[in-house]
């Protein structure tokens, strides 16, 4: 192996370090312990977006703010894992495929108060290095199992009708 495959080895190395603290530090960090939309949009790149498969879909830093602000999720821990990070040969673009697991509270349309809730998440995302910060593209998250503590995930993975009501609600305005 030449020095320069080495070094480009190397770099490489680097870059998914650099994206694996965007997914695992910096993001919870915008939403713990409340949403912060200015730090969550430093996230993004100015066209970035992402999509929750079933809610909704946004481009641009207008509607990211949007979705963000108020909102009703309150999140309390959460346990993000990568399944792979990819850094392309250009440094400067990539891809990665994580999984979520998280409590948090969240106000049932069923109850009328806010539920400790269960959520796994499988996020496919799309990064791009804007100057020497890695932001994301897009991201597309599919939620995979959201219930209450209480009922746990035995007949129901995700109840929509239960929790993302109002949000959708909120979405629409």
């Amino acid at each position: 192996m030449s020095q320069a495959d080495l070094a480009h080895r190397v770099a490489v190395l680097e870059e998914v370090s650099k994206i694996k603290e965007l997914r695992q530090c910096r993001f919870p960090a915008a939403g713990f312990p409340e949403i912060n939309v200015e730090a969550v949009l430093d996230l993004f790149a100015e066209d970035g977006g992402f999509e929750y498969l079933n809610l909704s879909k946004t481009k641009g830093h207008k509607e990211i703010r949007h979705f963000f602000t108020d909102g009703p999720i309150n999140g309390r821990f959460l346990l993000m894992v990568p399944a792979y990070v990819h850094v392309n040969d250009d440094l400067r673009t990539g891809h990665g495929r994580w999984h979520l697991l998280e409590t948090l509270r969240m106000p049932s349309v069923k109850t009328g108060r806010n539920e400790p809730v269960w959520c796994q998440c499988a996020y496919e995302d799309e990064y791009i290095k804007v100057g020497d910060e890695w932001r994301f593209q897009h991201y597309t998250c599919e939620i995979r199992m959201f219930v209450t503590h209480q009922e746990g995930w035995g007949e129901k993975m995700v109840d929509y009708e239960q929790f993302f009501v109002d949000w959708r609600a909120h979405l629409a305005r």
